[in-house]
């Protein structure tokens, strides 16, 4: 489903045809514009099911989403945290427990043993721009991005640096092609906003992507990101 525009009316049929089920796009002028209707879904998604189930505990696995502006639409905003599971789920073993300034205490602890009974290991961090994983994450992405822009080394050669130099199981490049572009670049926007990084280098994202011949895998985007990330360009 795809909806041009993030007003009221399109993010309320956003919000109408995910709790459906379907996969949404929604297209909008800018990057700023993108931010505050995704923002505004997600907390009229979460207020609506505060609304079925007024005690339950609410979670998200946004991976940049800010959870203390999504709770500030919330009447039980001390109920809410977020939960940030990793891809593919069931072979990533950390899950990343973000704390509201609101979320109650008791309810972190309660979130740690929900994960450990998962079989995988928690991560508490506050609220934060991009929190720990994102935030680094997209730092080396970026970084190595631009060291192949530079003509630093070939994709293989940044990759195997990491892969074999420091054990990770994939390098920076190869992650952004699982992860997919349009999310890194997302998170970079995110995080420049918040004046993390420069904010040049979420549009370089997507250059050094499109000159080297990044694979961005857009699952459920397709032409719409193509037009969202010319606009941020």
């Amino acid at each position: 489903m795809g909806v041009y525009g993030g007003g009221r009316m399109g993010a309320g049929i956003a919000h109408a045809f995910l709790l459906a089920g379907a996969e949404v796009t929604v297209v909008e002028v800018d990057a700023d514009a993108a931010r505050t209707t995704r923002e505004t879904v997600v907390g009229s998604l979460v207020k609506a099911v505060e609304r079925i189930a007024p005690g339950a505990v609410l979670a998200s696995n946004t991976s940049a989403l800010s959870i203390d502006r999504i709770a500030e639409s919330l009447a039980k905003p001390d109920r809410f945290l977020g939960l940030h599971f990793f891809n593919p789920v069931p072979a990533r073993g950390l899950v990343e427990i973000v704390v509201g300034a609101r979320t109650a205490p008791d309810l972190t602890t309660v979130a740690q043993d929900w994960v450990r009974a998962l079989g995988k290991t928690p991560i508490t961090v506050t609220d934060s721009p991009g929190f720990a994983s994102s935030r680094l994450g997209v730092a080396l992405a970026v970084e190595a991005i631009r060291m192949l822009e530079d003509g630093v080394a070939t994709a293989a050669d940044i990759d195997a640096a990491m892969t074999l130099g420091y054990k990770h199981p994939a390098g920076p490049l190869r992650t952004t092609d699982i992860v997919g572009l349009d999310v890194r670049l997302a998170i970079a926007e995110h995080l420049a906003s918040g004046g993390r990084i420069l904010g040049t280098l979420a549009a370089r994202l997507q250059e050094s992507g499109d000159r080297y011949g990044i694979a961005a895998i857009c699952i459920g985007v397709g032409q719409a990101l193509a037009v969202v990330l010319e606009n941020v360009a």
